[in-house]
């Protein structure tokens, strides 16, 4: 089954917005297997209302979201925040070409 998954970080100081989406199926299975452990994981962990914050103005945000569908679940977390699980996922999608068609 094929779903899009879609990373986006955005902050930092310069305040720029990065986008990389791939399909699930060009992703090794490790990385897909992660990706669902952090979903279920954060699935009861409460969401992050708003990011940065006066402590940390300049960290980045991300927000990862995985379309299966009409299925979306969606993951926010601040930079130094986020699941163990996601580490891996994270420098998997940082590797890859942005994504031409971002918003």
């Amino acid at each position: 089954m094929t779903r899009r998954v879609t990373l986006e970080r955005t902050g930092g100081v310069g305040g720029l917005r990065l986008r990389k989406s791939v399909r699930s199926e060009d992703l090794p299975p490790d990385t897909r297997a992660a990706i669902d452990r952090a979903l279920e994981d954060h699935s009861a962990a409460p969401a992050f209302e708003s990011h940065g914050g006066p402590r940390a103005p300049d960290r980045f945000c991300y927000t990862l979201t995985v379309e299966d569908g009409s299925s979306r679940k969606t993951i926010s977390f601040r930079e130094g925040e986020e699941p163990d699980a996601l580490r891996p996922v994270l420098t998997a999608l940082a590797r890859m070409p942005e994504d031409p068609d971002r918003a």
